[in-house]
């Protein structure tokens, strides 16, 4: 995935270290997690064809006081979605964000957030055409 980002957005993203690497996903695939931590993968046989990394927001301590909705509403943070070029347009993606929104809605969840690459040419459709997410902030970054 880092080299097909890497084409997409040269300033944002990079292809990992090579050395350790699956090492390194086995040791993060064994660490224990916090029940408002999901990690889910898809499979075509034995073949890893996407993954779903996705947390939890609880309301803040001081919720009642923030401004912002969103504060005091337990919301599905999709930290991580990614399907093989393979894969892509057979519902794989669909199937993993379903899943984490239906994990995320048992966990008390009433909105769910997705943060991506402005960039990416099937992310855009993807969240707004397949998914029915709508585009509530705009961000902008800057490097220093």
């Amino acid at each position: 995935m880092g080299r097909e980002y890497l084409e997409i957005d040269a300033d944002a993203f990079r292809v990992p270290d090579a050395s350790g690497l699956v090492e390194w996903f086995e040791e993060q695939v064994r660490q224990e997690r916090d029940d408002d931590v999901l990690w889910l993968v898809a499979e075509r046989g034995r073949e890893l064809v996407g993954y779903i990394q996705a947390q939890v927001w609880r309301p803040s301590a001081d919720a009642i006081r923030q401004i912002m909705r969103d504060a005091s509403e337990t919301v599905l943070k999709i930290d991580a979605l990614m399907v093989t070029a393979a894969a892509r347009r057979d519902g794989v993606g669909t199937a993993l964000m379903e899943a984490a929104e239906a994990w995320g809605n048992a966990r008390g969840a009433t909105q769910a957030i997705v943060i991506f690459s402005a960039h990416s040419p099937t992310a855009v459709p993807f969240y707004e055409d397949r998914m029915g997410y709508a585009r509530a902030t705009n961000g902008f970054s800057k490097r220093l």
